[in-house]
């Protein structure tokens, strides 16, 4: 009985002591976001569904999607962010991706890439500005005819607590 004990404290222990540290670190939440963005390329089928849906390829670009669509055009847009992204997401970063046509990702639509893998993030952070953080991340994407290329791009992004969890805020490329 005395080592069941003990066997289950020390589960308890890993769980809190791995469970908090994760939780509490703005850069691995910044990397989770970045693997579930470059992800979109294997959801094809969905965003193909919500931009059939909507008139997403016709709006100018500084104009808000989720005003421009249908209730239900932005019902799906907002079901997909919810699904994919859970509640990573704080509600201004939501409108300012959907606003800027990052998610969904449309341009997977017209690529023949068919799964973007992130191989590295960097972070570059202000001292001063624990919130923003510049980034440099490599991608390797594999392509329908099983050949691969990598990439790499840079931005920032910006990541709040809000009820107690690390939710992104803000995001963009440079």
């Amino acid at each position: 009985m005395r080592r069941l004990n003990m066997i289950i404290l020390f589960v308890i222990l890993a769980l809190v002591f791995v469970g908090c540290s994760k939780a509490n670190n703005p850069k691995e939440k910044a990397e989770e976001f970045l693997n579930i963005y470059y992800g979109q390329y294997e959801m094809k089928d969905e965003i193909k569904e919500i931009a059939n849906q909507s008139n997403l390829g016709s709006t100018n670009s500084g104009e808000d999607l989720l005003i421009v669509c249908s209730e239900g055009q932005a019902q799906a847009i907002m079901e997909f962010i919810d699904e994919n992204f859970k509640d990573m997401l704080t509600d201004n970063a939501k409108e300012l991706l959907v606003s800027n046509r990052l998610i969904p990702k449309l341009d997977v639509l017209d690529s023949d890439i068919v799964k973007a893998t992130v191989t590295s993030v960097e972070f570059d952070e202000d001292k001063e500005d624990k919130e923003n953080l510049s980034f440099n991340v490599s991608i390797e994407y594999e392509y329908e005819d099983g050949s691969t290329s990598t990439s790499s791009a840079k931005g920032w992004i910006k990541i709040v607590e809000e009820e107690g969890k690390l939710k992104v805020d803000g995001f963009r490329f440079y």
